[in-house]
């Protein structure tokens, strides 16, 4: 008994050294931590279903488990949702609504037929998606709990890849009202729809820039898709790539300076960034197999994007914008696709850095994951 007495002291003391310890080495890295989580859709066991990662490759957690295949995650600006849409058969899915760590799940749509593209209003005030219904696709909006829905588009052909402008007051999106892919502009209540560009091939893929002014768009009508930027109300349509190959998925920089984009000029789906006025091209990946979706965090550190360079497999991957530090944070059979930056919330981080640093919570027990803990923890914050 005594030997006992003397011994639990001695635990205590070593797991809280333990504990300041990691907590010194944590905080020492708390840049890689804090950019936010990455959410992902993993093709895994012959389904598919949402994960996170952190971009150090730590935390790596399912946030969706069911039978039915889930994807096209669209998250709130505050970090606290995710939307993505489930798949009850092929071409016909609903979207769904969870908190920031899995849990809280509603329905928010619930006709037959296909929904997704889903996209949330940088004021958080209202989601945006294309659905089929009665035959045609169209754009439709929702409150974030599902009320409130409105039909947006009328038109006869498909309308899809709806984007946000920075204000919330516009949605550019893809139609083939005139027979070609082209880029339209509609009011967020559904007024105003303006055609955006006029082209006899595709143009497709618009992106707004962070401050509204330009959106940049992905398009073959100089022969190979190249990526273009035309100002928001139409004018000053400028080339910014030029090569053999396809280049296309372009995505801002934070600060609305620089853009990544995926290029199949050398053979290869590797990823380059480019000034936006059309300097200082820079190639980021070499690796032989695909490198594509590249997608800026929020604070601008890093730069998350898709490679199968490994074994064939797609991955996730992260480096930083002038393309050094490339780290794979995924490793297993199946494919990992369509990274989002989940922003962290500062409770979050300060929850995290107790979890991540020990492991277990002094007083907490030991059979509890972190991955549990940090659910308890913050169940009120995300109701």
């Amino acid at each position: 008994m005594c030997l006992r007495r003397s011994i639990v002291p001695l635990v205590f003391l070593l797991a809280f050294c333990c504990v300041s310890l990691n907590l010194i080495l944590l905080h020492a890295r708390r840049g890689d931590v804090t950019s936010g989580w990455i959410v992902f859709v993993a093709y895994r066991n012959g389904q598919s279903d949402i994960y996170r990662i952190l971009p150090d490759g730590r935390g790596l957690r399912p946030l969706t488990q069911t039978p039915q295949n889930e994807d096209g995650v669209a998250v709130s600006p505050d970090g606290r949702w995710l939307v993505f849409r489930r798949e009850r058969a092929v071409g016909d899915g609903d979207l769904y609504r969870v908190n920031a760590i899995g849990a809280g799940e509603i329905q928010l749509t619930a006709s037959r037929g296909n929904e997704w593209d889903v996209q949330w209003s940088p004021d958080g005030e209202w989601l945006v998606f294309s659905a089929v219904r009665g035959g045609s696709t169209d754009l439709y909006r929702f409150r974030p709990d599902g009320s409130d829905e409105q039909q947006l588009t009328t038109t006869r052909g498909y309308d899809w890849t709806p984007r946000w402008s920075p204000d919330s007051a516009q949605i550019a999106f893809n139609s083939v009202d005139q027979g070609n892919w082209d880029i339209y502009l509609v009011q967020s209540d559904g007024t105003g729809a303006t055609r955006l560009t006029r082209n006899t091939n595709y143009d497709r893929m618009p992106r707004w820039s962070p401050d509204g002014s330009q959106l940049t768009f992905f398009t073959a009508r100089d022969g190979n898709g190249e990526v273009y930027l035309v100002q928001s109300d139409g004018s000053n349509i400028i080339r910014l790539t030029d090569a053999p190959g396809i280049d296309w998925q372009p995505d801002w920089s934070p600060d609305g300076n620089t853009l990544v984009f995926v290029s199949v000029r050398d053979d290869d789906h590797e990823i380059y960034r480019i000034n936006t006025d059309g300097t200082e091209l820079r190639r980021l990946t070499t690796a032989r197999g695909i490198d594509w979706t590249p997608v800026w965090s929020p604070d601008g550190k890093w730069i998350a994007f898709v490679s199968a360079r490994h074994n064939g497999d797609k991955e996730i991957y992260v480096m930083r914008p002038d393309g050094s530090d490339q780290r794979r944070l995924t490793n297993a059979p199946g494919d990992d696709m369509d990274p989002v930056w989940l922003p962290m919330q500062e409770q979050e981080w300060d929850s995290l850095a107790v979890l991540l640093g020990s492991g277990f919570v002094l007083g907490g027990g030991f059979g509890l994951s972190v991955y549990e803990k940090l659910r308890k923890m913050h169940s009120a914050t995300f109701q």
